[in-house]
């Protein structure tokens, strides 16, 4: 939000940079998610996963740091910075995705992503908010700098978890009961 308003301010051809700088973004994304697969081969799933939250989490401050430190370059250090967060995004949502779908009896999946895309796009909501009134009282260019430092930060708590030692997908799968298709963790019902 306050990065938008800093760009659509900042020349004449704001709408059309910020369009630009936008579209890298999903070309990044693109990328990212038709590399996904070879990535999760190579590293395995929690290496490739923590890689990609860091890129797609940090790329965004690095670009706001370095259009505002060089002003001419703005649109370059943007237009980098929403390629690569594109890309380490298309990475980290499927690889969170595959995670889990996998990681979570079928009863529940529905359930389960249910509650995960309404946290995450409540949060979009309540976030956009939030960054309209900062950009409002501190300023668009203090705004961005603050919310993609947040966003650098969420990367912790993947980065602190046991989810970054996951080699397979299989490694996230409840257990099965030995006999029957009953999950470990529920009692088999006699009677």
């Amino acid at each position: 939000m306050a990065l938008a308003i800093h760009v659509l301010n900042a020349t004449a051809a704001g709408p059309m940079v910020l369009g630009l700088i936008v579209t890298c973004g999903g070309v990044g994304a693109f990328v990212g998610s038709v590399s996904s697969a070879r990535l999760t081969a190579r590293y395995g799933y929690g290496r490739s996963l923590l890689i990609s939250l860091v890129l797609g989490n940090t790329a965004p401050l690095l670009g706001v740091l370095g259009a505002e430190l060089v002003p001419a370059g703005a649109f370059p250090f943007l237009s980098a910075a929403f390629l690569l967060s594109g890309i380490g995004s298309g990475v980290a949502n499927s690889q969170s995705t595959g995670i889990r779908q996998v990681a979570v009896t079928e009863e529940v999946r529905g359930r389960v992503n249910a509650g995960y895309r309404i946290a995450s796009w409540g949060a979009l909501s309540i976030g956009a908010l939030i960054g309209g009134v900062l950009a409002t009282i501190l300023g668009p260019v203090t705004a961005a700098i603050a919310g993609t430092a947040l966003m650098a930060l969420s990367t912790l708590p993947v980065a602190l978890s046991p989810a970054r030692h996951v080699r397979t997908i299989e490694e996230v799968a409840p257990r099965r009961a030995e006999h029957g298709d009953v999950p470990a963790a529920e009692p088999r019902r006699t009677g």
